[in-house]
């Protein structure tokens, strides 16, 4: 895990923004990285996925990884779109 980064906490945040976008662990994960467990496995794990996953899992939830490694301010919200450019 990343300097200063507090698992429990970056679970939370997480999980504040499937409650905002109203999605599922799975279906979260499923549209960030084709995947269904990526937030499972963090929660079983107690660890955090490869940059790349955890900034297109950023990315969908409308925020970015460091907002959820580290919280604070919230930065720009990201178009979700761009995930899947059909």
């Amino acid at each position: 895990m990343t300097a200063g980064a507090n698992f429990d906490e970056v679970i939370e945040r997480i999980e504040r923004k499937l409650d905002q976008h109203g999605m599922t662990d799975r279906e979260a994960s499923l549209k960030a990285v084709g995947k269904p467990d990526l937030i499972r496995d963090m929660k079983r794990r107690r660890g955090l996925p490869t940059s790349e996953r955890l900034s297109r899992l950023a990315t969908l939830l409308g925020t970015t990884s460091d907002w959820l490694l580290h919280g604070g301010l919230e930065g720009p919200i990201f178009d979700r779109s761009a995930l899947n450019p059909d």
